[in-house]
């Protein structure tokens, strides 16, 4: 038989578990987790300039991915999606992808070449979403499941080379060559999105 204090405690955990998981509080969750996301991006920037042992960073970009999977996740099972979200995503998951990718250009052994390409192909994303706000007045959200694949293979790029994972050269041209089929693709949705929400005064008479 329980005793009396050993219910309080189960029913402690169940009120803290309903909290979590109240309609109340769930649009703030996903939204909490992208913040958290640049709170670790911001860190491992810091790392850059900072010396400190690398299972630092190691620690701080597999907690990074892991929110990223988790608040667009947890926004599409709860129905929370918003536009807030969206905004956020867009903004703090190329700062995630960029400060990462600049640590581990500088510390580990991964070529060059592949750093300088991951760079264009996110300033061609980035900055083609940028127009589209400046032309049509409305932001750029949408993905692909070509996109979706290209993000979990940008993932697996830092965890092997931040691990130092042998073998790990194999994996760079299927990466690079699918991230840059990705960006082709993503900017022919870039492409088909700006035609169907041009201004009007941007139509032809």
């Amino acid at each position: 038989m329980l005793t009396y204090h050993h219910k309080i405690r189960d029913k402690s955990r169940a009120d803290s578990y309903d909290i979590i998981t109240s309609m109340k509080y769930r649009p703030y969750i996903p939204n909490l987790l992208s913040l958290f996301r640049l709170c670790t991006a911001i860190l491992i920037g810091g790392l850059i300039f900072i010396p400190a042992p690398i299972w630092t960073v190691q620690a701080l970009v597999i907690l990074g991915i892991v929110s990223d999977k988790l608040d667009g996740s947890l926004a599409r099972l709860w129905k929370v999606e918003s536009d807030l979200g969206k905004r956020l995503e867009s903004v703090i998951d190329p700062t995630f992808g960029f400060l990462s990718g600049i640590y581990i250009f500088l510390y580990t052994d991964i070529p060059s070449w592949l750093f300088w390409l991951a760079i264009l192909l996110t300033s061609i994303g980035v900055g083609g979403r940028i127009f589209i706000k400046l032309y049509t007045g409305k932001f750029f959200y949408e993905k692909s499941q070509i996109t979706r694949i290209g993000v979990g293979l940008t993932f697996t790029i830092l965890i092997i080379y931040l691990f130092a994972v042998p073998y790990r050269d194999w994996i760079l041209w299927p990466f690079a060559i699918w991230t840059t089929f990705g960006v082709i693709n993503y900017c022919r949705m870039m492409i088909l999105f700006t035609l169907k929400h041009r201004r009007p005064n941007d139509s032809v008479s």
